[in-house]
């Protein structure tokens, strides 16, 4: 009997596999660590994918300068494919969307852009707080120009690594209008309106003196004040930004500052008459009429006549300039 014991073989030692004892099976192998050539090939997979996107906004680049709207925008679309939460691409897909007149789809782009860095990055509550109407659009139009304001004053020190030129002093100046004519038209009602209105064209012109449409939100809102002489200081200092009064072929009075749009010439003209400025809003007309060479080709070829706002404005503008003499 004991010899028979004798001859039973012991049960091997229980072997550990993970947090459970198995007796009779050995440990399952160790994986191995990736080769550095394997982890080389996924971090150039990694690179490439981020290559195509960065190529692929270079052809939306390339487009949007040829005015190939709906090319760029197919590109955007290729791009949110490989990096569906890639910030820059929803952004430009939403600013396209809107070249399009597709409202509700870039309103989404500049949603989800937020949604995915809610604390970087101004011009998606910007556009969106374009696209949005009272207290909402003012709230998004502070975060951008906080976001905004935080990275103009880093771009200052050499010590923290932010983008020299990201933000400039004429864009927030710009996004202060953008809250100040908010106050002017959709909230215009509000308690506060009136002091929030000054408090921002105020802002708007302490970042940028030389920005003419801070002067001319400026003057509308002192006009509403009725506050002639300043409104009219104001006024005259930012036409002096963009206006020619020469006799040459040059259109603005500082190569630097932009021409203001042909709806914005117009309003320029009509505050000029408000303070009885009336040669001013002339020149200003007239310089008008001398840029739109396709206005003034159809009026010439056509006979039709000229929009009803320039017309109404020169005949002011004359019959005040008539009266005064």
């Amino acid at each position: 009997m004991d010899k028979v014991r004798a001859k039973k073989k012991a049960l091997p030692a229980a072997k550990v596999q993970g947090s459970r004892r198995v007796a009779g099976v050995s440990s399952a192998p160790k994986r191995k660590k990736p080769s550095k050539l394997v982890t080389k090939s996924r971090t150039k997979t990694k690179r490439k994918a981020k290559a195509s996107v960065e190529e692929l906004l270079l052809k939306v680049t390339e487009c949007v300068e040829n005015f190939e709207y709906d090319l760029a925008l197919q590109y955007c679309e290729t791009a949110l494919t490989v990096a569906p939460s890639n910030v820059d691409v929803l952004e430009t897909s939403g600013g396209l969307l809107l070249e399009l007149g597709d409202v509700d789809r870039a309103t989404q782009c500049f949603k989800s852009a937020i949604e995915f860095s809610p604390n970087e990055g101004h011009r998606k509550y910007l556009c969106l707080g374009q696209l949005s109407d009272g207290e909402e659009a003012v709230k998004l139009l502070l975060k951008g120009i906080d976001i905004m304001t935080k990275q103009f004053h880093c771009q200052g020190s050499s010590a923290t690594p932010c983008g020299v030129g990201d933000v400039t002093a004429l864009d927030i100046s710009t996004a202060y209008c953008s809250l100040a004519e908010l106050y002017l038209t959709d909230c215009c009602f509000d308690d506060d309106a009136e002091v929030k209105c000054g408090e921002y064209c105020t802002k708007a012109l302490e970042y940028c003196r030389s920005n003419p449409e801070a002067h001319q939100l400026m003057g509308s809102y002192l006009l509403s004040k009725l506050d002639m002489e300043k409104a009219r200081s104001t006024l005259l200092e930012g036409l002096s930004l963009w206006l020619s009064t020469s006799n040459d072929d040059c259109c603005g009075a500082s190569f630097n500052v932009e021409m203001p749009s042909y709806q914005s010439q117009v309003s320029w003209a009509k505050l000029l008459i408000e303070v009885e400025e009336y040669e001013m809003a002339h020149l200003v007309l007239e310089q008008l009429l001398k840029e739109d060479d396709e206005m003034v080709e159809v009026s010439n070829n056509t006979n039709c006549s000229l929009p009803h706002e320039v017309v109404e404005g020169l005949v002011s503008a004359w019959m005040a300039s008539s009266l005064e003499g």
